[in-house]
């Protein structure tokens, strides 16, 4: 009888401690575009720079990690402008970009997109140089470095791609899985950003297969994707369509295909779902596996950074584009934005990346 009830005792401590082990250890908030004023061709940039996070300062700084697409090159030194025909976009903004960030409650940004060599080689060597010498953590350019923050005892690591010359390259599928597998053996929770797909309203439906805009091939965003969590990663984060897509679950991984832009002073199409913004807040387990989130919805002008809709627009779109591109996307997206596993956390297998012993 004794060893019985011993027996049960035991049961009853492992349930609870694995059940505990399920719970949320560690939240990320993630952004999708950022771009807080140009010098080139003109000046065109906001009195102070922490005013275009102003309006979702509070949420900005909840999360134990904030991660940010910054779209473009940190620099004032624009003699090596990119070649262009028409229709350009260029996006030089000043030295005290990475200071504002930091002050506004971002704790690393991605560097890999199409508009990071937009001033040539030394653009991309101002842009590292500036955010190291403010201690801001990146990760992006053709070194494939990630970036590796600590917090509550756990090494997050971040690594980020996309298929733009002088960036970590996206569409080299044999190389990227090995990366991303290097570092979910070095860390405990392992992000990755894709800056991939097409552009603007045309691009809210998430296709099949490759993806074309302006004759650049943008990558395949569900394959890469799928391809990163087998390889190791725990949460993937979309952005560079300008509009939000589509969110997943995978392999108790939580996959969004695109956040669009967040703040973009100025110079960004900023019409219907190009002016959404969303914030999306994660919070994953001591396994990297999705327990529960949120979307904050907000919404951006040319006048201004962006400001809380109380209508949960992005919040709504993605659950909308979700349903109808990713049948079976084993999430619960409730209007107002709060995020679920369909049917509890999916606590499957995945092949590759094995984590950190």
């Amino acid at each position: 009888m004794r060893r019985l009830l011993q027996a049960a005792v035991l049961l009853v401590i492992c349930t609870i401690a694995s059940a505990a082990g399920h719970g949320a250890a560690i939240s990320v908030s993630a952004a999708g575009d950022i771009m807080t004023g140009s010098s080139y061709p003109t000046p065109l940039l906001p009195e102070r720079c922490t005013d275009l996070f102003a309006g979702l300062r509070e949420q900005l700084g909840r999360a134990d990690v904030t991660f940010g697409n910054l779209e473009g090159v940190i620099t004032e030194n624009t003699s090596e402008v990119k070649p262009c025909k028409e229709g350009c976009f260029f996006f030089a903004m000043p030295p005290s970009t990475p200071q504002c960030l930091k002050e506004s409650g971002f704790d690393v940004v991605s560097i890999a997109n199409n508009h990071a060599g937009d001033f040539g080689a030394a653009g991309r060597r101002d842009t590292a140089r500036y955010l190291a010498q403010h201690g801001l953590p990146y990760s992006g350019q053709d070194d494939c470095r990630p970036a590796i923050l600590e917090r509550k005892g756990l090494k997050i690591g971040v690594l980020a791609f996309s298929p733009s010359a002088g960036t970590c390259p996206m569409n080299d599928h044999a190389g990227a899985t090995r990366r991303i597998a290097e570092l979910a053996g070095q860390v405990d929770i392992t992000v990755v950003s894709m800056h991939a797909g097409a552009e603007g309203m045309k691009a809210l439906t998430l296709p099949p297969g490759r993806e074309f805009f302006l004759g650049q091939d943008r990558g395949d965003v569900r394959a890469f994707a799928k391809l990163a969590v087998d390889a190791g990663a725990d949460l993937v984060l979309g952005h560079g369509p300008h509009v939000p897509r589509a969110m997943q679950l995978y392999k108790g991984r939580l996959i969004a295909y695109s956040l669009g832009n967040f703040a973009t002073w100025q110079r960004f199409n900023l019409r219907e779902a190009n002016g959404y913004a969303l914030l999306l807040n994660a919070e994953l387990d001591r396994e990297g596996r999705f327990v529960q989130g949120e979307i904050i919805s907000a919404i951006q002008t040319k006048q201004s950074g962006p400001t809380l809709d109380p209508e949960h627009k992005a919040a709504r779109l993605v659950q909308e584009l979700s349903d109808r591109d990713i049948p079976g996307h084993g999430l619960l997206i409730a209007p107002d934005g709060k995020l679920r596993p369909a049917a509890g956390p999916d606590y499957g297998s995945r092949s590759g990346g094995q984590k950190k012993l």
